[in-house]
């Protein structure tokens, strides 16, 4: 039967496809690679409610360390379906399915930056605010660090002195925070922030470190 699944991909009659991969789930419903393939087979049609709940079997199935695969995985077609109600104008919708892919996996960054830019796109520059500030919580990731920099530069500062106080090799927030005394003509701080993370630091990082020494000499 998984040929004739394959035969009717082939053919592009998905209907057909999916019917037979029914067919197969229904006799095995604790087989993962029917549900895998069924699951495979929603998202080529983009029916992705239909391919969360299937990843959502997967999920239950699935034992550690691949659980934590699946859920990523989960994460990922959650995301695919709030893009989609995103291309149809439905902001509302996409926005619950992003919250609901945080939900299946606090560490799921690009539903921390697209939760975001959705909320600062409609003007609701808080609560773009917050879910940035959460996704740098949950993550760490300069991504959102970089989000909260255009918004609350005061917030940016003290997330980034935080962040490099229990983390002094970050050197990539180093140098974004360098980055920006730099800007600001604060020299002295640059160099100090920079020279502290030296070592653990890319040629750009080294790039910024000589722009500020040579600027507080």
């Amino acid at each position: 039967l998984y040929s004739l699944a394959e035969d009717y991909a082939a053919a592009n009659q998905r209907g057909k496809e999916i019917e037979i991969l029914q067919q197969i789930g229904d006799d095995n419903p604790n087989s993962v690679l029917a549900l895998s393939k069924l699951r495979d087979a929603r998202l080529e049609s983009r029916d992705w409610e239909k391919a969360v709940d299937l990843q959502k079997e997967i999920l239950r199935l699935a034992s550690f360390p691949e659980s934590e695969k699946e859920r990523r995985r989960l994460c990922e077609i959650i995301h695919l379906n709030a893009m989609h109600y995103c291309e149809q104008g439905d902001t509302d919708s996409a926005r619950d399915e992003l919250q609901r892919a945080i939900k299946e996996d606090k560490g799921s960054l690009p539903a921390y930056i697209a939760l975001g830019d959705l909320y600062f796109k409609d003007n609701l520059r808080k609560d773009a605010l917050k879910i940035w500030k959460s996704g740098f919580s949950a993550t760490k990731s300069a991504a959102c660090l970089q989000r909260i920099q255009l918004m609350a530069e005061g917030d940016f500062i003290k997330l980034c002195e935080s962040e490099l106080s229990s983390h002094p090799a970050r050197s990539d927030i180093a140098a974004m925070l360098g980055a920006l005394f730099l800007e600001k003509g604060e020299n002295g701080k640059a160099a100090q922030i920079l020279e502290d993370t030296a070592a653990h630091s890319s040629l750009s990082h080294h790039i910024l470190l000589v722009a500020a020494r040579q600027a507080k000499n």
